[in-house]
């Protein structure tokens, strides 16, 4: 592992924002007001040529904080955002945060940097996130207790139930991430294949970290990019999946322990898909699993218990697929009636 002696910050966070005009002003004083020295750390707002006020937002704060810098772009989603940011970046170590999200605590930076420095850790991440719901605004307090951390090599690290596709929830000395290949632009769920590219390139000598600390909040509303039913995003999800699988084929090196845990997340995604098709009209929800096919991810999957191998052996056959799409679909569309009625009952 390199020391970045040069790197004049020691914290850049990358904001990739669209929308969310309503949001960001609590997103950006979670992360100025920390109790950082504002010289050492820097906040960098990537704007996704947003049609709301959000610029406006920003601006106003940059008044404000110093070390607040705002970035405009050609609309080409989160990843191309975040390879903007990634690019601009001076600091030693990388986060990311969502436009309408938060961090909980005053310390957050100065209690994850000493972790990162005394462990001597290419990558920490939270297992844990608080979720607050739509007009929750979480107080930024002041957390007395450090967090103990767990280290992990590469191999151990995949190979953990716990692990999240998001990045959100981690940070990355950023030397690290200049060895592997950017996010994928113009799509939803751009960070499915990074997340584990960059636990791969820290190397078999690599120190990766784990906590067990709800310092980030995230925001559950109804118009979050991955909440909103979306047929694009459906297929969004799918691409992510398929470029996760195209990123285990080129690590020749990897043992079959590690790739085992991996497709296991793979088929927990494709199951995933039934659930989400209930929010789609069934001619859609179909096209969509054909696409699934047509990528190989439905041929190449089996589920680790004998339901599972049956599900996903039914989803390759298309009449048995529609059937069974169709059946999940009425029994959700019942339940829902029933839900209703027993409402208008009380």
């Amino acid at each position: 592992m390199h020391d970045d002696n040069n790197t004049s910050l020691d914290l850049s966070v990358i904001v990739p924002a669209y929308n969310t005009e309503t949001f960001i002003e609590h997103c950006l004083v979670s992360l100025c007001e920390q109790d950082y020295d504002p010289s050492r750390f820097e906040v960098i707002v990537v704007d996704d040529a947003s049609p709301d006020g959000l610029a406006s937002v920003v601006r106003r704060l940059q008044k404000k904080y110093a070390n607040l810098r705002y970035l405009r772009q050609l609309h080409g989603r989160q990843g191309k955002a975040k390879n903007y940011g990634l690019r601009e970046a001076k600091g030693k170590y990388i986060a990311f945060m969502d436009s309408d999200d938060c961090w909980r605590y005053a310390n957050t930076i100065s209690i994850l940097v000493d972790i990162l420095r005394k462990n001597h850790l290419d990558l920490l991440q939270s297992d844990v996130a608080l979720n607050v719901w739509h007009g929750e605004l979480p107080q930024l307090d002041r957390e007395k207790d450090i967090p103990p951390v767990s280290v992990y090599d590469r191999n151990t690290y995949l190979q953990r139930r716990e692990f999240l596709f998001s990045n959100c929830f981690s940070l990355y000395r950023r030397e690290l991430l200049q060895s592997i290949p950017p996010f994928r632009e113009n799509t939803a769920f751009e960070d499915s294949d990074w997340s584990h590219a960059a636990v791969w390139a820290v190397g078999e000598k690599g120190r990766i970290g784990s906590i067990q600390w709800r310092y980030y909040a995230y925001r559950l509303h109804p118009d979050s990019t991955v909440r909103k039913p979306n047929l694009q995003v459906f297929y969004d999800n799918i691409s992510g999946v398929r470029a996760i699988v195209d990123f285990l084929n080129q690590c020749h090196e990897m043992n079959e322990i590690t790739r085992t845990a991996c497709m296991e997340r793979v088929k927990d995604s494709i199951l995933s898909w039934i659930r989400i098709s209930r929010d789609y009209a069934l001619s859609d929800s179909l096209r969509v699993f054909a696409y699934a096919e047509e990528l190989g991810l439905l041929k190449s999957s089996q589920g680790s218990s004998p339901r599972e191998s049956l599900t996903i052996s039914i989803l390759r056959t298309p009449p048995c697929r529609r059937l069974m799409i169709s059946a999940i679909r009425m029994l959700t569309l019942t339940k829902r009636e029933i839900m209703k009625w027993i409402r208008r009952l009380k």
